[in-house]
């Protein structure tokens, strides 16, 4: 052995045989308990649990949609003019219904309307009638009839039934970059039933023609209501009388000026006693003058 190596292991013996000849520490022979790995596993499992439970609420929030900007209606004219603009440029599907199935366009166009249609003709002035179609309208669904002349010149007719809750107009002249458009947007017309006392006949006929009414029917009724008829006598002797006089009055006018009509009768009719009659208020579809063979409105004015 070289010298120099045994010099070597004799340091280290004499440097660490003392440690190595120590006893072995007691707390290198305990062990774990029995339970620390699985609650160490536990532990494990309930923070696994606890942080997929967070992270849907640590996550930023979605932005919010906008709700879309609604369009503010337009008047009918306006559509009625689109409509125009639009279906009269179309050479093959310029109309839903052609004018040959003349008799379906207008039943059709009539039940979705909710209102009787009759078709103008315009032959005199020189125009056919193409068709029609169905369109959307303001409120409720509207119908277009196109017209052609013999130089292909279309014209068309926007017509709106009783769903629509536009206001009523006037007839007018329209011009901006879409063409001229004519605008007659007539309202419907009531029908308004009354039964009065005979004695109020004459207040209520000058209240009603003041309120706008132009005419009306009289006919002498009798009634049997509340007040279940009434004793006479006669004679001397007491009899029932159980079927009462009244008067029945048939008033058609426009729907601007039904409810002042209605308004008349009512304040002029009542006496605050029992018997004074009722008032009924029916949808008037259609009135034709005999004479002149005017229609609605045109029929009922004075």
């Amino acid at each position: 052995m070289n010298p120099e190596d045994d010099k070597i292991r004799k340091l280290l013996h004499a440097r660490f045989d003392s440690i190595a000849e120590e006893p072995i520490p007691a707390r290198m022979y305990l062990r774990s308990p029995s339970w620390i790995d699985p609650a160490r596993a536990a532990v494990f499992v309930a923070v696994g649990i606890a942080v997929g439970l967070a992270i849907p609420h640590l996550r930023p929030e979605p932005p919010k949609p906008v709700a879309a900007a609604v369009p503010l209606a337009q008047p009918l004219p306006a559509l009625a003019a689109r409509a125009h603009y639009v279906y009269t440029r179309e050479k093959r599907h310029a109309v839903e219904v052609a004018a040959s199935d003349h008799e379906h366009l207008v039943t059709w166009l009539s039940r979705r309307l909710e209102v009787p249609l009759k078709v103008p003709v315009l032959a005199q002035e020189g125009y056919e009638l193409v068709g029609g179609r169905l369109l959307p309208g303001t409120d409720a669904p509207v119908a277009q009839f196109m017209y052609e002349n013999k130089a292909q010149k279309r014209l068309t007719l926007y017509v709106v039934g009783k769903q629509h809750k536009q206001p009523v107009t006037a007839f007018r002249f329209i011009q901006d970059t879409l063409g001229s458009l004519f605008s007659d947007e007539v309202g419907g017309m009531k029908l308004i039933i009354a039964v009065i006392k005979p004695s109020r006949l004459d207040a209520v006929l000058d209240a009603v023609t003041e309120a706008g009414a132009s005419g009306l029917t009289v006919t002498e009724v009798r009634g049997y209501g509340r007040q279940r008829g009434k004793t006479e006598v006669y004679r001397g002797a007491e009899y029932e009388v159980k079927l009462l006089p009244k008067v029945k009055l048939e008033i058609a006018v426009p729907d601007d000026i039904a409810g002042a009509v209605v308004e008349a009768v009512k304040s002029t009719a009542n006496t605050n006693k029992i018997g004074d009659g009722k008032i009924f208020v029916l949808d008037l579809e259609r009135a034709l003058r005999i004479r002149t063979g005017e229609e609605d409105a045109a029929a009922i004015a004075g």
